[in-house]
């Protein structure tokens, strides 16, 4: 894994570029002052990525909370779990399928898959019963912020598709 300098000189574990694009992109996502809690818990994701030495337990329970921030923010729930997923973000993503079956097939699917990511990091947020605390491998926390911050963005637009649509 190498390093990449941005437009402000700060120093970055360059996984790819897709990876960086993908850390962009969502940044732009959460410009909006609603998602302001989001966007330090994802920023502080990255921080620790990228720090030295490498913090993967920090950086994957930052991408967590930045995706219970939002869930909170969509739905009326404390914390973000299993039933979370399945009983009050996956009726809004089908909401907006309308009656296309496949769609609606799919985004299922894609929820359960989500609902399990949820319940594979709880592993990492909350205390092992070791001595030593365990920290994911950065293969691992490299999965972790990706499919986190993938998730996020598509949970950013079906928020703001609910809320242009309550308007």
């Amino acid at each position: 894994m190498g390093y990449f300098l941005d437009e402000r000189c700060g120093v970055h574990h360059l996984v790819d570029q897709e990876f960086e694009h993908n850390r962009q992109s969502t940044l732009k996502c959460l410009e909006n002052s609603r998602y302001g809690g989001v966007r330090s818990a994802f920023e502080n994701a990255y921080s620790h990525f990228d720090s030295q030495p490498q913090d993967t337990k920090v950086a994957v329970r930052s991408i967590f909370e930045a995706l219970e921030i939002l869930t909170k923010l969509m739905a009326k729930t404390d914390k973000l779990n299993k039933s979370a997923v399945e009983n009050m973000l996956e009726p809004l993503a089908l909401r907006q399928c309308g009656t296309d079956e496949t769609a609606r097939r799919a985004v299922h699917k894609m929820f359960l898959g989500f609902a399990e990511w949820v319940d594979a990091i709880h592993f990492y947020r909350h205390g092992q019963g070791q001595s030593e605390p365990v920290a994911p491998s950065i293969d691992f926390a490299v999965y972790a912020l990706s499919s986190g911050t993938g998730f996020l963005r598509w949970l950013l637009t079906i928020d703001s598709n609910e809320l242009n649509a309550g308007s």
